[in-house]
């Protein structure tokens, strides 16, 4: 998928320049090619993650 068709789905897509990425509030970000525009990579945010005792414990 093109990039510039992400951002149509969803315009909150930001681009993020410390991280060099496209980021969501919804809790994702996406890395694109810069020759093709074609996504890369996309990386989905578990907020549980940061709270290992309850990750641990599988409350998510």
């Amino acid at each position: 998928m093109q990039l510039k068709d992400a951002r149509i789905i969803d315009p909150s897509l930001a681009f993020d320049d410390w991280n060099e990425d496209f980021e969501s509030p919804f809790g994702y970000w996406l890395e694109d090619d810069l020759e093709t525009g074609e996504i890369d990579s996309i990386s989905i945010f578990i907020r549980e993650v940061l709270d290992e005792e309850r990750f641990d414990d599988c409350e998510w």
